[in-house]
């Protein structure tokens, strides 16, 4: 069917819905025969039962509540909180001592503040900061000085100017300490005798960049070979290790919403002690009342719903975090009471899009090469034209060069600040001596994964099959030690897959069970080091970058394209150039809903191409309640597949590829972001709340607080506390039923006697589906609105490339690299909302399984991969969703056949299918009338056959006259069966017109 002829059937449609609702709106002697009791009393703002074009019943959509920090964070002063003077969700909080003060920071307060919140109340959970303050700082002597170390596995090297004073010397520490944030997630000052370090000592004070983080800062490979020092000492400090070593901040989350008040006061301040006074930390929080509620609940009492109390608000049994404040905790409380007020909940779940691009470099690895066990002189490599300094050789390790892999990194990291190119090992490590023996159970956890097996005679080969088994989750590679690949023969080699992986390799709980066979495993924690790598180097960098010199062949980076595998790389000219690589993204990195997202290593590409950050985060959909996908901007989007919160915790490596909550500059984040609600009803409702001085508490829980702007009902005054919904909201292609949604048509016969007629319109109309299915119609032989497709198109192997033979596509070969755009259509509103979202595909990346995360990752619609092969595509909410494909470069909605022609194939299918149901169901309305009008007719001999003497008795106790009730039964009888008949006539007619 050409475009034209679909746009003439859509017109044909449209005439179609408008004599459909002609006959719902039938009426005889001014009444409606549709309209159940509501026979009359219509008026210009409803004027018949039916209405085209509006809302049916009445609905308030909500906003959201804003994103919050997951911690509640305020600096302690040195005053004691005595015992009873500080209430935790109504319970008592015992002493908070103030003790010495620290270089300005009251930490032993803090500390103190900690322990007594976590007692006083086991769903919070109180933590401090992790700060470390060095030692004095030296001056260079005057010949110039180096110092560097890894913090937090970041390499620093610090250049210190001859002759540099110990404040400068502090300063420049500090200062490349804060280079590299966004990367360890510490921060650094000079203490000046209020910010934890000694006043005048020229000491460097690190603490973690985001307060509530207790993890540990870790000063590794410290080295001050010349007079200048930093007065840091190498080690590992944290609140475990010394709780007294903090910000003396405070820092409060917990499982649900949380109450601070104070018995004994009526103002702030017993909060002012810890640093929470003032009105502007907590959920509608008032200066000055003594109380502070963190979280956007809807605490008992907060509502009252057509009159009635909304009480009983728990916690929803999904989130991690804050439970009682969910979409769904709110709407689980209020649809207890919808029998009673006739108020439904409806949850948007909750939805954020990345504030940037994935980030990180554009080629899909780091660039390795093998060293050899040749020293290189200082300035025979350089990088970006920066020398690099001498690398010593040394000794081969089971035929590995360790050592000079090691000696490689540090020299090449020493210049990191200047260059931008930071060089990585691969953790390597080894079991003992492996022994046969008689059979037994072998139990661990290899990075916390766990693993068993039985063996005997193999134990080496048995253990290595039951490693490699789970490589996929612990990122560790198992061999047979060759006596050339890291380990003698007779022992297990373990490396981490990934080239460039430092991430530790761990076994815990090892039980080599009872028999005597010996894999040569323990337990073990074994970072990267001088004797535990796998001899290689690798490459990282945020830009483009050259090697340059006569030795690269001592890097393994020489012999052009066929070794490098770099395009248009010249063997031995002594010059390689490669793109931005791809960022390391690990354990810790990315916490959604309390679930770690990566087990292992994983390698991040820019715009995250590659699909490698959305498929991890979709692998764990069912653990965390949350779905990802990304736009063409590189944006990650996600959404909760329910309605509860969306807890976001990420290290500063995890935001500074991802982005999720915070832009440049980088920093760690812990943020929780909240679905909304649409409230519905048949009838108008009232919302009310007690409001504040500043504040409409229950309102505000729902996002319905600041009147007519935000509600859009005219009537609504800011501030009040109260809510009418009463407007009739014009909706596009909307169908309004106005009549009695309850009681059928019927006559009254006798005082106390009536007899029913026929069904009314909600159920002869509204329920089938008629109206609506036409509207649909039109809409999809316009092209204008979907709510669900399929294409026709099988797939044999939804984990291939789509543009592989391998994949089954039949037309993979005419798919190209481009976009396409998906456009949602919101038609709560009116004008409807409409919002694109362009979705990146590359045919030798994207497989059907990533092309399925991608149209899921739009909050809107839910898409799977049939048992048939076939992509089927849906929207969350088709009575408020609709979607359209369009702008597509790369030719997958064609090859799929869910372009718009395809789109409409199926949708005129569907409901041309749906329509042949419907006229089944019209056909039973029309035939439980006939029945009706039988069980009236004997009803009507029973009277005529009455004696007449009973007639003046009958006017006497009756007050309808039967013979009047009888005719105009029959006249609405047959009004009713010529309008149902009609409608039924019409659309087959219409239908069969079409199917010509």
């Amino acid at each position: 069917m050409s475009t034209d002829n679909r746009k003439s059937m859509a017109s044909e449609i449209k005439n179609l819905f408008e004599e459909a609702m002609t006959l719902a709106n039938s009426q005889i002697n001014g009444k409606y025969i549709f309209a159940g009791f509501r026979t009359t009393g219509y008026n210009e703002i409803e004027p018949a039962p039916f209405m085209a074009d509006k809302v049916d019943g009445y609905r308030v959509i909500g906003s959201p509540p804003a994103a919050i920090n997951a911690d509640l964070t305020g600096t302690v002063s040195n005053t004691t909180i005595n015992a009873g003077d500080l209430l935790l969700n109504g319970n008592a909080v015992g002493a908070i001592s103030a003790v010495a003060v620290t270089n300005g920071l009251n930490m032993d307060k803090a500390a103190n503040a900690k322990a007594a919140l976590n007692a006083a109340d086991p769903t919070m959970d109180a933590t401090l900061t992790t700060l470390y303050a060095g030692g004095a700082a030296t001056a260079d002597a005057g010949g110039g000085s180096t110092i560097s170390f890894d913090l937090n596995n970041v390499t620093l090297t610090v250049t210190i100017p001859a002759g540099t004073s110990a404040t400068d010397v502090s300063a420049l520490v500090a200062g490349a300490v804060n280079s590299v944030t966004d990367q360890t997630g510490v921060v650094a000052v000079v203490g000046d005798g209020n910010n934890g370090g000694a006043a005048g000592a020229d000491s460097v004070v690190l603490s973690n960049s985001r307060a509530g983080d207790e993890g540990a800062i870790t000063i590794a490979n410290l080295q001050e070979p010349d007079s200048a020092r930093s007065g840091l000492i190498a080690d590992t400090y944290s609140i475990a290790i010394d709780p007294n070593s903090n910000t003396g901040k405070i820092s409060l989350a917990s499982s649900a919403s949380f109450v601070l008040s104070s018995p004994t006061v009526v103002d702030d301040s017993i909060l002012t002690e810890l640093g929470l006074a003032g009105g502007t930390g907590g959920f509608g929080d008032e200066a000055g009342d003594g109380t502070l509620v963190y979280g956007p609940r809807l605490a008992d009492s907060d509502l009252l719903l057509n009159g009635l109390e909304l009480t009983g608000i728990s916690d929803d049994g999904l989130s991690d975090i804050y439970a009682d404040t969910s979409a769904a905790a709110k709407a689980d409380a209020i649809n207890t009471l919808t029998a009673a007020t006739g108020i439904t909940a409806v949850v948007e779940p909750a939805s954020l899009t990345a504030v940037q691009a994935v980030e990180a470099g554009i080629e899909k690895t780091g660039l390795t090469g093998v060293v050899t066990n040749g020293a290189i002189p200082a300035g025979d490599l350089s990088i970006n034209g920066i020398s690099i300094g001498a690398i010593a050789g040394g000794p081969a390790n089971n035929g590995l060069n360790m050592l000079k892999a090691a000696n490689s990194r540090a020299a090449i990291n020493a210049v990191t600040v200047r260059t931008e190119i930071t060089a990585r090992l691969t953790t390597l490590t080894t079991g003992g001596v492996a022994a046969a023996g008689t059979t037994t159970t072998v139990s661990f956890n290899l990075n916390n994964v766990g693993i068993s097996f039985r063996t005997n005679a193999n134990p080496l080969s048995d253990a290595a099959a039951a490693i490699n088994s789970v490589s996929d989750q612990t990122g560790v590679t198992a061999a047979l030690g060759t006596g050339n690949n890291g380990a003698p023969v007779g022992q297990l080699v373990l490396t981490n897959t990934l080239s460039g992986d430092e991430s530790a390799i761990v076994i815990t709980n090892f039980n080599g069970g009872p028999g005597t066979a010996d894999t040569g495993l323990s337990n073990m924690n074994q970072q990267p080091d001088t004797t535990h790598n796998t001899g290689t180097i690798t490459f990282t960098a945020p830009r483009s970058f050259t090697l340059a010199g006569p030795d690269l062949h001592k890097i393994g980076l020489d012999g052009g394209e066929d070794v490098t595998g770099i395009p248009g790389d010249i063997a031995n000219d002594g010059n390689l150039t490669y793109g931005s690589t791809a960022a390391y993204i690990g354990t810790g990195d990315l916490i959604i809903n309390g679930v770690d997202i990566f087990s292992k290593a994983t390698l991040a590409v820019a715009k995250d191409s590659t699909n490698s950050l959305i498929g991890a985060i979709n692998a764990k959909t069912a653990e965390t309640g949350v779905k990802a996908g990304c736009n063409a901007d590189g944006q990650l989007i996600l959404t909760a597949t329910d309605g509860r919160n969306i807890h976001i915790r990420t290290s500063a490596n995890g935001e500074r590829i991802t982005h999720l909550s915070a832009g440049s500059p980088v920093s760690p984040q812990n943020k929780v972001y909240f679905g909304a609600l649409k409230l519905v009803s048949d009838r108008v409702f009232s919302i009310a709340t007690t409001p504040t001085a500043n504040f409409e508490p229950g309102l505000e829980s729902l996002g319905l607080a600041g009147g007519a702007a935000v509600t859009d009902e005219d009537s609504d005054i800011a501030g009040d506390g109260a809510l009418n919904v009463n407007t009739i909201h014009i909706q596009t292609d909307g169908i309004r039923y106005t009549g009695d949604r309850v009681n059928d048509l019927s006559i009254k016969v006798g005082s106390r006697t009536s007899l029913a007629i026929g069904t009314n319109g909600k159920n002869a109309f509204m329920d089938t589906g008629v109206l609506q299915s036409l509207k649909t119609l039109e809409q999809i032989l316009m092209g204008s609105q979907f709510t669900q497709t399929a294409g026709n198109v099988m797939i044999a192997d939804t984990q291939v490339a789509l543009g592989s033979k391998a994949s089954g596509l039949e037309r993979y070969a005419e798919l190209i690299a481009g976009s396409f755009t998906v456009t949602i259509t919101d038609n709560d509103f009116y004008p409807p909302q409409t919002k694109d979202i362009t979705i990146q595909f590359d045919p030798e990346v994207d497989t059907a399984e990533s092309i399925t995360q991608k149209f899921n990752g739009v909050p809107e619609l839910s898409a799977e991969w049939q048992k048939n092969g076939v992509l089927s595509i849906t929207t969350t909410d088709p009575k408020r969703y609709s979607f359209v494909l369009g702008n597509d470069s790369s030719e997958l909605l064609n090859v799929l056949n869910i372009n718009n022609e395809g789109n409409q194939n199926y949708g005129l299918e569907k409901t041309i299918a749906s329509l042949d149901e419907i006229m089944g169901a019209l056909t039973t309305h029309i035939s439980d009338f006939g029945a009706k009008s039988n069980r009236i007719q004997v009803q009507s001999s029973i009277y005529t056959s009455l004696e007449l003497t009973n007639s003046e008795y009958l006017s006497e106790k009756e007050d309808t006259d039967i013979i009047k009730a009888l005719m105009d039964l029959k006249t609405k009888e047959v009004a009713y069966q010529a309008a149902l008949a009609a409608s039924a006539k019409t659309m087959q007619l219409s239908l069969v017109d079409f199917l010509r």
